[in-house]
């Protein structure tokens, strides 16, 4: 099947802890929401052929990424992986919903009568780890929902029908709900032919053995991002000694036994494991453990200090941090090649971004410093501003200049609207405005980071320090 644009719409349907229903992870416009409460019975074609999913079908099918909420999305930055399927491994229903799947993806269309081939099931945030990267631990700090159990009756007639059920949270079997939907699942004889994704960290596979080894079919997604010491600080919580005798022991289960089961190693690229990433990959090659799916680390307000993407001048503290990846990449290529081809992305884009930034003033005192202290060394140092105005900053930024602060000028903002406003009592200037007001120094205090830094170099504001 063809693999050059975006085939979630039509075949993905995902439901979080949070009751939004989605096509994907990377979406960041209005989902719908299930009512979890008033909803006895979970109404699949409202949600899959509702408005939400015919206009991401139309975006897709347009090609329109720029000017919607797919702008950002890190498969189309990469490319997408497309999902490999054993057609001769499938039952006459799961067949005859593919089958559907590929001529309603390849034509386009926008309401279709296929039922998702995948669904994707995120029972909260719970963990028993805290890593240093985690995208989650950020959202931990607010309350947050758990999807009950009982979305395993609202799915149980469209599942028969799915190539793969993908379980995740936090950590799927630290969720008292996941564990009870995946029990659940073992024993329905009609979805034998499903295959459960297991998106885990791996440190209670051991526990929960007994409830796995009666489902057919299971991928075995396991994060661990480096090995030995750097692995342990990564995943602060576990011990890789008692990590890598577990997937020993799984990979030895499943060769003993001729399981159709698979494991699936995943590695979040970010400073930490940098050092040790040639190390990882040969004992993934060496353990027989590839391919290997590889992210870059996403930024959150808890992490800064890894997020070489956003901060390409992290990796000043890394000697030799191309050649690093360069060997990592030795490593894996004969024997997976789109995971080398996918770390030589990365590689790509980290250069760029590393010797774009050389050319701008960029302070490290974000990472070092608290808010509080950030804010008040840059109003002593002179005349500031501050760029964006968004939930973000109000979150993280808002509490500390609603102190006086003589020397803020004001605010930054994209958003036409918002010029000449004011917020705390700060006004509001477009990107223009920053030659004519000439800030000793420039805070961002949005989400959309990279993006901005982007717009700076292209602005040549070589006059101020960017924070």
């Amino acid at each position: 099947m063809c693999n050059t644009r975006c085939y979630y719409p039509w075949r993905d349907l995902q439901i979080e802890y949070n009751f939004n229903v989605k096509c994907c992870c990377y979406y960041n416009g209005d989902h719908p929401e299930w009512n979890s409460l008033k909803e006895k019975e979970f109404d699949l074609d409202f949600y899959w052929n509702g408005e939400y999913f015919q206009k991401i079908r139309n975006i897709i099918r347009l090609k329109n990424y720029i000017n919607s909420g797919c702008k950002d999305c890190q498969e189309l930055k990469f490319g997408f992986k497309e999902m490999s399927v054993d057609v001769a491994s499938l039952n006459s229903l799961q067949r005859e919903n593919y089958d559907r799947f590929v001529k309603n993806f390849n034509d386009s269309n926008i309401v279709i009568d296929n039922l998702p081939l995948r669904y994707y099931l995120n029972f909260g945030l719970n963990c028993n780890l805290r890593c240093i990267m985690c995208s989650q631990e950020y959202l931990r700090k607010k309350p947050y929902n758990i999807l009950p159990s009982k979305i395993f009756d609202n799915l149980k007639e469209y599942l028969g029908y799915a190539l793969v059920l993908t379980i995740v949270g936090g950590e799927p079997l630290f969720i008292p709900s996941s564990l009870s939907f995946i029990d659940r699942f073992s024993k329905e004889k009609v979805l034998e032919d499903v295959t459960l994704s297991l998106i885990t960290n791996g440190t209670l596979l051991n526990k929960y053995l007994h409830i796995l080894r009666k489902i057919k079919r299971i991928v075995f997604s396991i994060s661990l991002d480096s090995i030995e010491n750097c692995y342990e600080y990564i995943r602060k919580g576990s011990s890789w000694r008692h990590i890598e005798e577990t997937i020993l022991n799984l990979k030895e289960i499943i060769e003993k036994e001729n399981l159709e089961w698979k494991i699936n190693i995943n590695c979040v690229l970010m400073k930490s494991n940098l050092k040790k990433l040639p190390d990882f990959m040969k004992w993934c090659r060496d353990n027989d453990l590839l391919p290997l799916t590889i992210v870059p680390v996403v930024f959150n307000n808890l992490n800064s200090q890894e997020c070489i993407f956003d901060f390409p001048q992290l990796l000043n503290d890394v000697p030799n941090w191309e050649n690093l990846i360069l060997r990592s990449i030795d490593y894996i290529k004969e024997q997976d090649t789109s995971s080398a081809k996918r770390l030589e992305t990365l590689l790509n884009e980290l250069s760029i971004s590393y010797y774009r930034l050389k050319n701008i003033h960029f302070s490290l005192d974000r990472f070092y410093l608290s808010t509080e202290d950030l804010i008040r060394k840059m109003n002593k140092k002179g005349r500031f501003m501050i760029w964006g105005t968004g939930s973000f900053y109000q979150l993280n930024y808002s509490q500390y200049v609603k102190n006086n602060l003589d020397n803020l000028i004001g605010f930054i903002d994209n958003n036409s609207k918002l010029w000449g406003t004011s917020i705390d009592n700060y006004p509001v200037y477009p990107p223009e405005s920053i030659s004519e007001l000439q800030p000793k120094s420039i805070l961002i205090a949005s989400m959309f980071f990279r993006e901005i830094v982007s717009q700076i170099i292209d602005m040549n504001l070589d006059f101020c320090e960017i924070y």
